[in-house]
Formats: C-alpha cells, structure tokens, sequence
C-alpha cells in the first residue's frame, strides 16, 4: 500500500523528493495504524441490538487492517462474529448467511455503502438499511431510489426501528386461565 502511493506519486511527479517520499508513504502506513473514530451511535446500536438479535461484523477491505479495527473496538463483545472478505457480492453475502446459519429472509444489513453493502444485500434477498455518509455520497446522488432498500439518518435509528419492529411482532404471554388482566 505504501509503495502504491509512493509509484502514484512518482508517476503524476516523476521529480518528487525525498520528503515529498516520505510523505505520502507516512500517509499511505497510517492508514494500518490509525483507529478510525466510532460513528455517533454506534456502540448503543449494536448494544441494544445484541439485547434481540446475533450482531456480526461483515466488512471487505484489507483483513490485518479490518481485523485490528474489529479489536479495537469497545463493543466486539457483544459481537456474535465477525466476517472479513475480500469483496462483497451476492456470492459472498449468500455464503456468509449461510456460514452463520441463516436463510436470507431472517437478515438485516445495516451499511453506508449503497455499492457494496446494500445492492448485494438486496440482491441476496437480505432486509437491506442504508446509512447515509458523507464518505460514499459521489456513489449515492443518481442511484436513489434503490428498490427494496431502507433509509436511516444514522445506525441508532436504525436499531431501534429494529429493534421495535421486533418486539412488536413478539407475541403476547399467555396468561393463566382465570387470572386478572389487570394484575401485575
């Protein structure tokens, strides 16, 4: 990775110095050794989803990278598992459901990318919720609406729409015949 920005570098100014070098190898390796920042929200999302739901993390992306983001993180406990790939398609999201034992129908992907976290989940059959970031709009802006996709303000919003759909379809205890509905 490094040396890929060092050639890009000498390629678009092939009489960059030592220090101009330097430089964009610097920023090139601090990609492997910056922890990136949490979203808002997301340590209460995946808190209050792990209360209902087995909560995995499913990212592509280099694996050492991803793999010390994922430790790093202040909720991996709650954490049913974690699936780094190479790349995300319909494929990958098929076998990935399946590994964690799920049929396509009873899995929510919750992503900020509408390339390659919605539209395969989609395409998978999964329950597909885009978060909207700023880090992917150049891909957003002509490909909304996308059919069978969902749309959050943020991760806790989509918990807890969830979340209360959940419960709401949990159904109601059965009372013991002659109890009083009022009690308790």
């Amino acid at each position: 990775f490094p040396q890929t920005f060092e050639l890009t570098l000498k390629h678009f100014v092939p009489n960059a110095d030592n220090e101009m070098v330097k430089t964009v190898r610097k920023f090139a390796e601090d990609v492997f050794d910056t922890t990136a920042p949490l979203k808002p929200g997301a340590a209460e999302a995946v808190a209050l989803l792990s209360k209902h739901f087995r909560v995995y993390i499913f990212s592509s992306g280099d694996k050492s990278v991803q793999a010390a983001r994922v430790k790093s993180l202040p909720f991996k406990d709650n954490l049913a598992g974690v699936f780094l790939v190479d790349k995300k398609d319909k494929d990958v999201f098929a076998a990935t459901v399946a590994q964690a034992g799920f049929k396509p129908d009873e899995v929510a992907m919750i992503g900020d990318s509408l390339r390659s976290d919605i539209l395969p989940a989609i395409k998978t059959g999964l329950r597909a919720i885009w978060i909207e970031a700023d880090n992917w709009s150049r891909e957003s802006v002509d490909k909304l609406p996308v059919a069978g996709m969902e749309k959050k303000a943020n991760i806790l919003k989509a918990a807890e729409s969830l979340v209360k759909e959940h419960t709401a379809r949990k159904p109601a205890p059965k009372r013991k015949s002659g109890s009083n509905p009022k009690a308790a």
